[in-house]
């Protein structure tokens, strides 16, 4: 019965996590709104996505995790004959991403991010019909990050904070792929009960940007993970001369919520409502039996114990 007891105790505890979950998964997009424009000889646009999954899995005993990937295009194509002025092509990528921690029991978890940014820009200059500046450009793409636990945003998270690159094309290097990537962590801390938090990815004006100089004609595209919907761009599509899928592309986010003694910290207290729980569990378990006694013993003359009394046969000698 003894053991019975201890069994059921050690059972009743992982009952418990099991109401523990990440909902309310959502992205507001901030971003400059999808568009397309085609004069004739100048065609840009620009689009953005979200793809949010609905809730979080479970990897391993103790963690709920789940990734959101944002991604965006931009293209600037100005044909040969088209205008002589310098052109640019600003858009604005920024978005919220929010989500809800349910702790109900108030076990207690560490919160941890992880990021993944990845794209190209891909220019290419095609002609100068002046004499200025042979140059085709293209810019991309900067976000800084700021986390809100519930008291509203904080300062910036420079582990978190995208990266910003330059691809410029002119007539002596046509033809330009570069990278843009970058890796971050940051390790949000250690909380108690169900709490919703907000990550944002913003900027201070336009941080996507594709632009040509006076009389030039060729293509700025920033590619992170999305297609065009126009057919009229060179190299605006994917793959592109770097070969890689779509779906690598973008900023992915990867949310982490460690809880109980897997959190790596101090092992939050249990509630009362934990310990109420706890308590009624071990009062389930206990032997129906109450006056019974459990602990009577006599001693014999050569000192041994004689459990006689529980019903069992005495250690004599």
């Amino acid at each position: 019965m003894q053991h019975m007891r201890l069994f059921l105790l050690a059972t009743a505890i992982p009952s418990l996590c099991a109401a523990a979950a990440i909902t309310d998964i959502a992205v507001t997009n901030q971003s400059t709104a999808n568009f397309v424009t085609d004069t004739g000889t100048r065609l840009r646009e620009f689009r953005t996505a979200a793809d949010t999954p609905a809730s979080a899995t479970l990897s391993g005993t103790n963690t709920l995790q789940f990734t959101n990937r944002f991604a965006w295009m931009s293209g600037h194509r100005v044909d040969p004959g088209g205008p002589t002025v310098a052109l640019i092509n600003n858009n604005l990528v920024s978005y919220t991403l929010a989500f809800t921690v349910e702790d109900p029991t108030n076990i207690g978890y560490q919160l941890s991010f992880d990021t993944v940014f990845r794209g190209y820009l891909t220019t290419a200059w095609q002609a100068n019909s002046g004499t200025g500046i042979s140059q085709v450009f293209a810019a991309g793409t900067l976000m800084n990050a700021n986390f809100d636990s519930g008291s509203g945003f904080g300062g910036i998270i420079g582990s978190l904070a995208t990266d910003i690159e330059v691809a410029s094309a002119t007539d002596v290097n046509p033809l330009v792929n570069l990278l843009v990537a970058r890796n971050g962590s940051y390790a949000a801390g250690n909380f108690v009960g169900t709490r919703t938090f907000q990550l944002r990815f913003s900027s201070v004006g336009a941080n996507t940007i594709g632009a040509m100089q006076n009389f030039n004609a060729g293509e700025s595209n920033v590619r992170f993970g999305l297609d065009p919907t126009s057919a009229g761009f060179d190299y605006a599509s994917y793959p592109g001369l770097d070969g890689e899928d779509a779906s690598t592309h973008g900023h992915f986010i990867t949310v982490t919520a460690q809880f109980r003694d897997g959190a790596g910290g101090e092992v939050p207290e249990p509630s009362s409502a934990l310990l109420f729980l706890l308590g009624a569990a071990g009062l389930i378990c206990l032997p129906v039996k109450w006056s019974e006694p459990t602990r009577l013993r006599n001693t014999n003359r050569n000192g041994a114990i004689d459990r006689i009394a529980l019903g069992r046969t005495s250690d004599r000698n």
